[in-house]
């Protein structure tokens, strides 16, 4: 079975869920071509997610898609690229590992849409499934009606989604009009295997090893709250005894905040390393802190900061709103709060001033258990198993419900 992954975007997690599908498509004995950028080939971060590409898949850096992310742009653009590329290639099967542009491109190529068809089958993995959440502003909500339609368009595609609150109560009844199913997808993540020590990590990092640290890692900036927490966290430094570690790519806004507070940083309470943090890096923070933020004031979608985290077994504090709060709140993750600096600062010196701070560690587990890589492979390619016999069908970890 000839398997096209296609993934223009190359930035966050995007390329991370294109080499978790390669690997669970390699693993069943597909012939497996990732699909990429042009624009990739240049990218740091690209380049070190890329070493860990599965032996046998080809990667064609073929695709012509700007960095616009705006939907209805990349809708038009991704659509127009996948058409390319099926001209030059001729797949059995493809699998967008971030569809969220691809589907309502599909909506205005009805060509695309009768090529497709023609395929023996598709996996479509859906991020942002905002049709699902809370208190749309009006303006919202004729696009939103219109993302619920565009999935019932896409039959015989099979639809997934890691975000476990759209698929939860009421939320999933606004899934789509016509009840077009939308499957579960676990998110993909293996524990680590080496159990590191929060000394041992803080060394690694140069972190003070006396100190309690709330921190965050990865893409640093409006998304994630990172300004809320940089304010918060000066709001509450006099009073307690806490410090806040910042490493990743901060947002422009996120380094107007740090400029705020010069005496922090000269003093240590605020450490922040404002680049593309490495795996090894990325790996030790979490063991390194005492709490996560994991804030996303109006996130749409799963973070993978709550796996790491949780594995670290480290409490997180996340917004109450989406995903993101309903994932804390279920698994016992952590502490959710109002997207406002009173309660941040409230739930700061909450937890700062419980040591050790603990989790749910039965939440933990079934949140862990959940959400594996096993668990990943086996949802991810059980359309293409059911379609070819010839494939190995020995994966037997199945979704835990």
């Amino acid at each position: 079975m000839r398997v096209l992954v296609f993934e223009p975007k190359f930035v966050g997690h995007f390329i991370g869920f294109a080499l978790a599908a390669c690997r669970a498509f390699v693993e069943v004995g597909c012939e497996v071509t990732l699909a990429l950028s042009r624009d990739a080939r240049g990218s740091e971060a690209a380049s070190v997610k890329l070493r860990d590409v599965p032996k046998g898949v080809q990667i064609d850096y073929t695709l012509e898609v700007p960095k616009v992310y705006r939907k209805w742009t990349n809708a038009r653009l991704e659509s127009s690229a996948l058409e390319q590329e099926l001209a030059i290639r001729d797949p059995d099967w493809i699998v967008a590992p971030s569809a969220d542009f691809l589907a309502p491109g599909l909506l205005l190529n009805r060509r695309l849409r009768q090529r497709v068809a023609r395929l023996k089958g598709a996996d479509f993995i859906l991020h942002n499934c905002r049709q699902t959440y809370p208190r749309p502003a009006f303006r919202e909500r004729p696009e939103l009606w219109l993302d619920r339609l565009t999935l019932n368009l896409l039959a015989g595609i099979r639809l997934h989604t890691v975000d476990e609150y759209a698929l939860s109560g009421d939320a999933a009844g606004r899934m789509a009009v016509l009840g077009q199913p939308v499957r579960f997808l676990p998110h993909f993540f293996d524990r680590r295997a080496d159990r590191v020590e929060k000394s041992e990590a803080r060394h690694r990092l140069g972190l003070n090893q006396d100190a309690w640290w709330i921190g965050s890692a990865g893409d640093l900036g409006r998304r994630k709250g990172t300004e809320l927490l940089i304010e918060s966290f000066a709001a509450v430094a006099r009073s307690t005894d806490a410090n806040l570690a910042l490493f990743g790519c901060l947002s422009e806004s996120s380094r107007d905040a740090i400029r705020k507070v010069p005496h922090l940083v000269e003093a240590g309470r605020i450490v922040f390393h404002d680049r593309f943090v490495s795996d090894s890096e990325f790996s030790d923070f979490f063991p390194a802190m005492d709490a996560v933020w994991v804030g996303y004031p109006r996130q749409v979608g799963m973070s993978s900061t709550l796996l790491f985290a949780a594995d670290a077994m480290k409490p997180v504090i996340a917004i109450d709103y989406g995903g993101v709060g309903w994932t804390v709140r279920k698994y016992h993750l952590g502490v959710v709060c109002r997207a406002d600096r009173e309660s941040v600062v409230s739930q700061i010196r909450s937890l700062s001033t419980q040591k050790p701070t603990r989790v749910n560690d039965e939440g933990v587990k079934q949140f862990l258990e959940t959400n594996s890589t096993p668990n990943f492979n086996w949802a991810i390619t059980a359309g293409v198993r059911a379609a070819d016999a010839s494939l190995d069908s020995s994966i037997t970890t199945r979704v835990i419900e």
